[in-house]
């Protein structure tokens, strides 16, 4: 949703983009109309990553296997672990594997404030700092700038310095 078109530039030129997904979005919304119950609800969003991993040329798709925790009263947004230390591990020890060179994650404002995303960058962060002058390039979606399509969902405390023309993936 916010890193695709990039996702499918770097595939569509050699890069090899493996996916890691902290969740698999079971506390998220079943859509109006429903597309499947709550409890089928991790099952279908696993299904669909799986299918966007395809389509954008994916290498490779890792679910660390957090729960997704429910949307709560007045539409309240929770993340998904506060133990960043662990998560920042675990996606050290993904970076190692894939001998990843750059890390794309959500930026330092969570796009919309998503307390799940802000944990992401933040464990992101953590972990790329970890392997100090070995350290892969660390990259944040959907950062600032003028003339952004979708500026509500920018992350106005990461300015872009790189902003890619995606039109020929768009589709």
């Amino acid at each position: 949703m916010l890193a695709g078109g990039t996702l499918a530039l770097l595939s569509r030129n050699g890069v090899q983009v493996h996916y890691l997904c902290a969740t698999r979005g079971e506390g998220g919304e079943v859509g109006e109309p429903p597309l499947c119950t709550l409890e089928e609800l991790g099952a279908q969003r696993e299904q669909e990553m799986i299918c966007a991993v395809q389509t954008l040329g994916g290498r490779s798709l890792t679910f660390l296997d957090y729960s997704d925790p429910r949307v709560g009263a007045d539409n309240e947004l929770y993340s998904y672990t506060e133990n960043l230390t662990y998560l920042a591990g675990q996606v050290a020890a993904t970076i190692k594997q894939f001998g990843a060179k750059a890390v794309i994650t959500h930026g330092v404002n969570g796009e919309y404030g998503h307390p799940a995303h802000k944990t992401s960058y933040l464990a992101a962060s953590l972990a790329v700092e970890s392997f100090r002058e070995e350290a892969p390039l660390l990259y944040t979606v959907s950062a600032a700038f003028d003339g952004h399509p979708k500026p509500h969902l920018s992350n106005p405390d990461n300015p872009a310095h790189l902003v890619l023309d995606i039109q020929s993936v768009l589709d």
